[in-house]
């Protein structure tokens, strides 16, 4: 599966089911992935949130005070992560802070994919996997593609991988793919509540990860030998599954509120390095940024709500019912899409490079 990376690129190692693409976002692994181009950008460092979301307040001679306690989010749009997930946060042994004074202000230098990933996945698996919080020794480094994915690093990972094995409600995954796009058997995926809803994809050897499947295959666990313990998937979920990994934009995670919004901020990146890209492509580039930057912050509060009403998130229901950010939102999409259909009427007919 291709997914964005934090630096809107794509894996070609790690395009599976959720599975992936993408480069990593900067988090404690300080794990790098390749570009992939329909990328949400999750970088951690990049302009989607805005500034001075992470400030303390200002002293009795203008400098910064340091509030009491550095790692409270009170009146900060994290304040809305999972108290779990917060928990996990403040723990600077488990998340890198970056040499931030404070927990907000480390927060506040994600871009919003990666906020919006911190909280779907923290909001999930309290909902329902809360036994993973006891595993985690560190995570960082973040991607939206067909899913919302992160790095994860265990305390125990094979003590992990016997515990998902033994529960009902993960199996694991067919071990072809799993060798072919994660480059281990040590997958499990989470059994949703009905077949193609979203659930998680616990990998717990080799490049560690957990990610939610915007439309998970699984439909139960196998308990006849040879496949015991294996998934069973149900073939029309599946293939809703492989049209989000396929697509390579518009559906999976992409194709959310957020995730949309994510997928500009690196439609952008993409349409600047583009090899037919010309200067007066920068103009409209710069006012679909534009568009971006008015609603910044007002996504970032979206994004860092990571629950769910149903199959849905119930971020991405208010963000689609702010007429006026969905309308910034869409001027920039359609700007980024103008840059691309001219860039493809660049190509040569015998597809040979632009010349100098």
């Amino acid at each position: 599966m291709q997914r964005a990376c934090g630096c809107g690129g794509t894996c070609a190692a790690c395009a599976e089911e959720s599975e992936a693409d993408g480069a990593v976002a900067d988090g404690p692994a300080g794990l790098q992935r390749e570009p992939d181009p329909q990328a949400a950008p999750t970088t951690g460092t990049g302009p989607t949130t805005g500034t001075g979301t992470g400030a303390a307040p200002g002293g009795p001679d203008g400098a910064a005070a340091t509030p009491a306690d550095p790692a409270d989010l009170t009146g900060t749009p994290f304040a809305a992560f999972d108290p779990a997930l917060q928990a996990k946060l403040k723990d600077r042994s488990v998340y890198d802070w970056g040499g931030a004074a404070t927990l907000a202000e480390a927060l506040g230098k994600l871009d919003n994919a990666t906020v919006a990933v911190l909280a779907r996945i923290g909001s999930m698996i309290s909902a329902s996997a809360p036994f993973l919080w006891d595993w985690v020794k560190g995570f960082g480094g973040s991607w939206i593609t067909d899913n919302f994915g992160m790095r994860f690093t265990w305390t125990d990972g094979a003590g992990l991988e016997a515990v998902l094995a033994a529960r009902d409600d993960f199996c694991r995954d067919n071990p072809l793919t799993a060798l072919a796009y994660h480059g281990t058997t040590s997958a499990y995926r989470q059994i949703p509540g009905a077949p193609g809803a979203p659930s998680m994809h616990v990998i717990t050897a080799g490049t560690t990860e957990v990610h939610i499947d915007a439309h998970q295959p699984v439909e139960g666990k196998e308990t006849s030998w040879p496949w015991a313990g294996q998934c069973n998937y149900d073939l029309s979920a599946w293939w809703g599954h492989a049209a989000d990994v396929t697509s390579g934009g518009g559906s999976g995670a992409r194709g959310t509120a957020v995730g949309r919004y994510a997928v500009a901020r690196g439609g952008i990146t993409q349409r600047r390095d583009d090899q037919y890209h010309r200067a007066d492509d920068d103009p409209v580039l710069a006012e679909a940024s534009s568009h971006l930057d008015n609603i910044a912050l007002t996504v970032q509060k979206y994004a860092a709500i990571g629950g769910m009403v149903g199959d849905e998130w119930e971020a991405d229901r208010q963000m689609l019912r702010d007429a006026p950010t969905m309308a910034e939102l869409v001027q920039a999409e359609t700007l980024i899409d103008q840059v691309r259909l001219a860039q493809g009427d660049r190509i040569p007919p015998d597809n040979s490079p632009p010349g100098p």
